[in-house]
């Protein structure tokens, strides 16, 4: 029986990844920054538009139903888990294909070499807070 593990695989896949973007051309790999850039600004977008939705919802719910109130804080922090963790992948891929551009010391409209504090950056810190926030609620209304 053949059998291959699944580093090996992705091992490969990297490998051909690496020689694929080394044989483009800096406009190419400027235009992926671009689309990866637009997709990072769409799902903090997305973030923002379901946190005020699950912020509005709180509000209306709270003397009302505690337990619907309760599921919204675990939906609330789920999902900054889940976008924090794809603008995570998406600050990933755009560092990778950086690396591969004429211009690598700049990224995403800012100089690397003067960002000293990389927490404080929104598709690093937002997340991790609204979900803080989403825990603390949760909190408030356990022990209310």
């Amino acid at each position: 029986m053949f059998r291959v593990s699944s580093r090996k695989i992705l091992s490969s896949m990297d490998q051909s990844n690496e020689i694929l973007l080394k044989s483009l051309s800096d406009e190419v790999i400027r235009q992926m920054i671009s689309e990866e850039n637009n997709l990072l600004n769409h799902r903090m977008t997305w973030m923002w538009t379901l946190q005020g939705l699950l912020f509005t919802s709180i509000g209306f719910l709270w003397d009302k139903s505690p337990v619907a109130t309760f599921f919204i804080c675990i939906t609330g922090l789920v999902s900054c888990l889940s976008i924090g963790y794809s603008l995570r992948c998406s600050v990933r891929a755009l560092h990778k294909l950086e690396r591969y551009s004429k211009y690598p010391d700049i990224i995403m409209g800012l100089d690397k070499n003067s960002v000293r504090l990389h927490f404080l950056l929104p598709w690093n810190l937002l997340p991790i807070f609204m979900g803080s926030i989403w825990v603390g609620i949760g909190l408030i209304i356990m022990f209310q």
